[in-house]
């Protein structure tokens, strides 16, 4: 349950509480350092014990995942990256059986509906909109990790 006060959101139950295991290992993939840092570090905040890898290339990222002992329980990825889209990239996770099971964040600038809509129909689990504030980027990683914690619970 959420409660509003003034702008800020808390949740009723601890967030601990909804990710218990269900997010220990979690993949970031954007070619900015900083925004990579950023939401890293705001997982690092919602929980210190989750587990983050942060990859600036999206090429990279199949085989990153291939010799990989530990697949990540989601996916946190930037729409717009160089050498291989966040489009491309879902396309090609959601594609294969090793990894189309994880659940897949795509973190984006861009407000088009149309790009949305296409990255729900790839397999997309939920889409962020990239805000300019951190408490905001917070509040909107937190919404992503309930909203599919919930969805794996039910």
């Amino acid at each position: 349950m959420l409660h509003e006060k003034s702008h800020l959101f808390i949740f009723a139950k601890p967030m601990s509480e909804l990710i218990n295991k269900k997010f220990r290992n979690i993949l970031i993939v954007d070619d900015d350092e900083d925004d990579c840092a950023l939401i890293s570090e705001t997982l690092g905040e919602i929980d210190t014990s989750i587990n983050r890898v942060a990859l600036t290339d999206s090429k990279a990222v199949v085989s990153y995942l291939a010799d990989s002992d530990l697949l990540p329980d989601i996916i946190f990825l930037d729409l717009y990256m160089p050498r291989m889209s966040g489009i491309e990239l879902l396309k090609v996770l959601k594609a294969d059986p090793d990894f189309s099971q994880i659940p897949i964040v795509i973190c984006s600038d861009s407000k088009m509906a149309n790009e949305m809509d296409e990255c729900k129909l790839l397999g997309a689990s939920y889409f962020i909109m990239k805000p300019a504030s951190f408490l905001l980027i917070k509040y909107e990683i937190r919404k992503a990790l309930k909203a599919i914690a919930e969805t794996l619970v039910a």
